[in-house]
């Protein structure tokens, strides 16, 4: 529940991938769902896909597994590696509290490439898929 705004938060206060945007914090280009339309490259866009719960017999589960995409787009394949790789980095095997999400566990699972034109602007991206253990507590 949350992982993907949870890697969100982490990813815009990691020092490797702020290095490779070149922003971090507020400033820098990572966006959940869609980056805006003109947002110039490099960017991250991080995406959940779902949730499955954690099994439990004594009442409403308060673990889930969200599936989360983040999206790593560059002017080359190889830039889109680059920034993937430092994402992956930042995020795989960590755990904590991120903006009050707290976060288990994050287990990389897959990644693709591929090219797209937004706007007649070429680009290509790397999506990393993640595992995101979440921990809610119900109020």
């Amino acid at each position: 529940m949350k992982g993907n705004i949870g890697l969100l938060h982490l990813l815009k206060d990691d020092g490797g991938v702020a290095a490779y945007l070149k922003a971090s914090g507020k400033n820098a280009p990572i966006f959940l769902v869609e980056a805006p339309q003109e947002q110039n490259l490099p960017f991250v866009v991080i995406q959940k896909n779902g949730e499955t719960p954690h099994d439990t017999k004594s009442g409403a589960s308060t673990t889930q597994h969200d599936q989360v995409s983040a999206f790593c787009s560059a002017k080359t394949l190889n830039d889109a590696y680059e920034l993937a790789s430092a994402v992956r980095c930042a995020a795989d095997g960590k755990g904590g509290e991120f903006k009050g999400i707290k976060i288990e566990n994050i287990r990389f699972l897959n990644e693709q490439d591929f090219e797209e034109k937004i706007n007649n602007k070429k680009m290509f991206t790397v999506e990393i898929e993640f595992e995101i253990r979440t921990k809610q507590t119900w109020h």
